[in-house]
């Protein structure tokens, strides 16, 4: 496994007491916040980078009128469409 890479950033000084402050109440490092934060804001915007192209490419596709189909039947019981999966 490969050695993690440092990052050195500059945070707003009132977001840097936020995450002081969460670190010690979690009993968890700055650091380890930090990379937890940034990992997750990669995988919820992968597919703003390209990435979630291989999901389409492998046709996992739900078309947009399906979407809107499924969005509309919300709150409709007992005809209320159920999530599609791929």
């Amino acid at each position: 496994m490969a050695s993690p890479a440092a990052l050195t950033l500059r945070l707003d000084p009132a977001i840097s007491s936020r995450l002081t402050r969460l670190a010690k109440s979690t009993e968890r490092t700055s650091s380890s916040l930090a990379a937890e934060a940034i990992a997750r804001y990669l995988e919820d915007n992968a597919w703003q980078f390209g990435e979630g192209g291989r999901t389409s490419e492998a046709g996992k596709v739900i078309h947009h009128a399906e979407v809107v189909k499924w969005v509309k039947s919300w709150g409709t019981k007992p005809r209320e469409l159920k999530r599609r999966r791929y």
